[in-house]
C-alpha cells in the first residue's frame, strides 16, 4: 500500500488542480432548480470519464487536432448559455413547459457532460502525458481515484450552494446566472485556446 501512496496523492492533486473550475460549474447546475441533482452527477461522471478515455486513447485528440481546433469546443457552453437566455424570455405557457419537462430532464446530464468536456482542455493536456509515462497498474489506480474524486467534487459543490447566503442568491438568480456563466466560460475557453482567431 505504501508503494501506491505517492501515486494516490499525485492522482488526487492532479484531479483537484485540473477540476477547480468544475466546482463552480457544478455549483451553478446544483443551484438551478430545473436540473435534477442525479442528472448533474451523471453528467459530471460522463464528462470526466470521456476526458479520461480520450487521454488514454493514444493521444488521439492531441495528435489529430491542434489545440486551436480543440478550443472550438468552447462554442458548446456558449450555445447552451444562449439557449438558456432565450428560454428566460420565452413566452411559452406553464402547461407547455411542464409537458416538455420530462424530455428536457433526459438531456440534462448530456448538457452537463458537454460543458465538462468543453472545459476539459487542461485535463487532456495533463492526463495524456501523465498516463503515457506510467505503468498500466498505476494508470488504473489513477482512474479509480478520479472516479472517487468526481463524487467528492459533487458533494463539495452541492454543499457549497447550501450555504445560507449562497443558497439565497443562487436560489433567486441561479436560473439567470447559469446561462450567463456558460457564455462567459465558452468565451474564456475560445480565448485561452486561441480559437478566436479561427472565428474572427
Amino acid at each position: 500500500m505504501e508503494n501506491y501512496l505517492p501515486s494516490i496523492v499525485l492522482a488526487i492533486t492532479t484531479f483537484a488542480l485540473t477540476n477547480i473550475d468544475d466546482l463552480m460549474i457544478l455549483s451553478m447546475y446544483f443551484s438551478n432548480h430545473e436540473y435534477k441533482k442525479s442528472n448533474v452527477v451523471a453528467g459530471q461522471y460522463l464528462g470526466v470519464i470521456t476526458l479520461v478515455i480520450v487521454s488514454l486513447s493514444g493521444f488521439i485528440l492531441g495528435k489529430v487536432l491542434e489545440p486551436i481546433w480543440v478550443g472550438l469546443l468552447g462554442l458548446i457552453p456558449i450555445l447552451l448559455g444562449l439557449k438558456g437566455i432565450i428560454a428566460l424570455f420565452s413566452s411559452e405557457n406553464e402547461e407547455t413547459q411542464n409537458a416538455e419537462g420530462a424530455s428536457k430532464s433526459k438531456t440534462q446530464f448530456i448538457n452537463v457532460a458537454l460543458v465538462t468536456i468543453a472545459n476539459g482542455g487542461d485535463n487532456l493536456g495533463v492526463y495524456t502525458p501523465l498516463f503515457a509515462n506510467n505503468s498500466l497498474h498505476t494508470v488504473i489506480l489513477f482512474v479509480i481515484v478520479f472516479l472517487v474524486m468526481i463524487a467528492v467534487w459533487c458533494v463539495l459543490a452541492f454543499y457549497f450552494v447550501k450555504h445560507p447566503f449562497i443558497e439565497k442568491i443562487l436560489g433567486r438568480y441561479g436560473h439567470i446566472i447559469l446561462p450567463i456563466f456558460l457564455i462567459v466560460l465558452g468565451i474564456w475557453i475560445l480565448r485561452e485556446s486561441g480559437s478566436f482567431n479561427l472565428l474572427f
